[in-house]
Formats: structure tokens, C-alpha cells, sequence
């Protein structure tokens, strides 16, 4: 017997089958798409981050370009000063290589000697600003001359035969002075001419200090006494930094907080500036460089015009400081 399958049954066969495979097809697929979501989420996250890390690497390189041209400039701007000291400097050196021989108008000279060589007078005194313990080189007398009133002699700096200091002011033009030294095959004779260095008829030069001013190394401020020095000397303090960093001009603190180096000034003095260790806290470490900072201003404006930077114990020896017994002067922090 044969069995026949009418056409009508083989089209709801084939379209069973169709759906069944659609079904199935359609259920793998939400179920990879249902996987894939949270890898496409990822990564659209992911190019967004792309993205703004492109961005931020854009401005970090215009950033730097910017600051290359900035510090560029800045480079520029400091060779150039440096030049300019550099400049200063040669002119300084060239004007000291004949220091020891330059040649000075004398300040005065020896009026009479003692029979027994220990003081002498000069022709100086309080009309003439003078005070007590101003030290004078003594040269050798040479012929005077006549300027309007007044007889000059010229003296070579760096030929003294002695040194004197002032002890009592006995006039308007005589004191008294004691022999501190003198050279043996060239005593010291009425009519030689006195020089000093750090003083000046009337006074009127200034220096600038910093820091502590420990005379005798004790860890303690002794100003007043470096004052009583400096009036003794004849110099006055212009610009003056404790060892705080708080700067006053002439006494006085300035809105801008900026140092003023005049033609007055003749030294800027270095005394004891604050050392800072490992252990030391922030209110020591922000007032040393509060300190570091006035120090660098004061000492650029010094080398912009010409002012010699010392220590303060080069300075006390400038002024014969160590000639006086029972003060050993300390050291400061100095390139000198």
C-alpha cells in the first residue's frame, strides 16, 4: 500500500521547522546580546576616557610649550644680569689690582709725639666729627700742598709705618691718640700724615647688616655695642635685616619690603643667619627662609652697584675690632 503526503502537510512541516529554528536562533541571540551589553558599555566608557585623556595630553603638551617659553625667558633675563655683574665685578677687580697703591688725600697729621713714643696729637677733633677709637694708618710726612686754606699732603695706601687710635677729643681740631703700632726703622714723627679708610670728615657712610651681630660668639645680639663700633668709625646703618627676615631702611619698615642701596653704602655686613637641622619645625624653617629671601635681595642690590658683601667678622677686622682685649669677634656666613 502506498502512502502519499498531500503538499498542504509538507508546507506546515517546513514552516514548523522554520519557527521552531527561529525561535531558537532568536533565543541564542538575545541571549549573546544580553551577554554583550556590558562589554559594549565598557567600552563606550572606555573611548570616553580615550578621549579626554587625548584632550588632557593636548593642553599638558601646550602647558609645557608655555613654560618652556616662559622659562626660556626667564634663562634670558638672568644671563643677561649675570653679564651685567659679571661686568661690575671686572671693573672692581681692575679697580683693586692697584688698591695698595692708589694714591689718597691724608686726613690729617701728627702734631707732636710723646718723649716716650706711647701717644701722640693730631690735628683733628669734635669739629671734624671725630670720636674716640677711630684708628689712623700712619705715612711718612711729605711736603704739603696748598688747597685755598687748607695743606694737604698725598699718602700711598699700603706704605704705613703705624697705627694709631684715637683716645681723648681735647678740641675742635686736636685729640689725643695712642700708638698701637709702628715699624721700628721708621718711627712715628711730628708732620706725618694719618689716613683711615672707614672714617670720613663729618661721617655720613652707611653699611647694611643681617642677621645676628654676635661680637663674642655667645649666641647674643650685642647691636648696641656694634653701634657704639660704628658711630666710632663713623658709619650709620641704612638697611638692616634681624635674624627674624624683618627688614627696616633707616629704621624704618617699608610697604614694599625692599632694600636701599645708595652711594652711601659701603658694605653690606653678614652676621650669625639661622641654621636649620632635620628635626627642626616649620615656624624655624619659614623664618630662615623669610631670612634666605631678604638676604638674596639685599645682597643682589649690593652686587648691582658695586658694595662689597663681607662677614661681620672681616668687617670687626676692618675696623681694628681685634686690637680691643677680651672680644674675640664670631664668624658670619659669608662668601668672605
Amino acid at each position: 500500500m502506498v502512502v502519499s503526503i498531500k503538499p498542504s502537510g509538507i508546507l506546515y512541516f517546513a514552516a514548523a521547522s522554520c519557527t521552531l529554528v527561529a525561535i531558537f536562533v532568536g533565543l541564542e541571540w538575545r541571549q549573546s546580546r544580553n551577554e554583550r551589553e556590558p562589554a559594549f558599555a565598557s567600552n563606550r566608557q572606555l573611548m570616553v576616557e580615550l578621549s579626554e585623556l587625548r584632550e588632557a595630553l593636548a593642553a599638558s603638551r601646550q602647558a609645557a610649550d608655555d613654560y618652556t617659553d616662559s622659562a626660556d625667558k626667564v634663562i634670558q633675563d638672568l644671563e643677561q644680569r649675570l653679564a651685567r655683574l659679571v661686568a661690575i665685578n671686572a671693573r672692581l677687580a681692575e679697580s683693586l689690582q692697584g688698591q695698595t697703591n692708589r694714591v689718597v688725600i691724608a686726613d690729617g697729621q701728627i702734631r707732636s709725639v710723646a718723649p716716650d713714643g706711647k701717644k701722640v696729637w693730631i690735628n683733628l677733633g669734635d669739629a671734624d666729627g671725630l670720636t674716640p677709637r677711630t684708628t689712623f694708618d700712619i705715612y711718612s710726612k711729605k711736603p704739603f700742598k696748598v688747597d685755598g686754606d687748607d695743606a694737604q699732603a698725598d699718602v700711598e695706601v699700603g706704605t704705613a709705618k703705624g697705627t694709631i687710635e684715637v683716645t681723648r677729643i681735647l678740641e675742635p681740631h686736636l685729640a689725643e691718640a695712642q700708638i698701637l703700632n709702628e715699624k721700628l726703622e721708621h718711627p712715628i714723627v711730628r708732620g706725618d700724615s694719618i689716613y683711615s679708610l672707614s672714617w670720613s670728615p663729618g661721617g655720613g657712610d652707611a653699611i647694611s647688616i643681617l642677621g645676628l651681630i654676635d661680637l663674642d660668639g655667645d649666641g647674643r645680639d650685642d647691636h648696641k655695642l656694634f653701634q657704639e663700633l660704628l658711630k666710632t668709625a663713623g658709619f650709620v646703618i641704612d638697611n638692616e635685616v634681624d635674624e627674624l627676615g624683618n627688614l627696616r631702611v633707616n629704621g624704618n619698615a617699608l610697604a614694599d619690603g625692599k632694600p636701599r642701596i645708595t652711594e652711601k653704602t659701603k658694605f653690606v655686613v653678614i652676621g650669625k643667619t639661622l641654621q636649620i637641622g632635620v628635626t627642626d619645625d616649620d615656624a624655624k624653617m619659614a623664618r630662615s627662609k623669610r631670612l634666605n629671601e631678604r638676604r638674596k635681595e639685599l645682597e643682589d642690590s649690593a652686587r648691582e652697584r658695586g658694595v662689597r658683601i663681607v662677614s661681620l667678622s672681616n668687617f670687626l677686622r676692618f675696623l681694628g675690632f681685634e686690637a680691643h682685649a677680651g672680644v674675640v669677634p664670631a664668624g658670619g656666613n659669608s662668601p668672605e
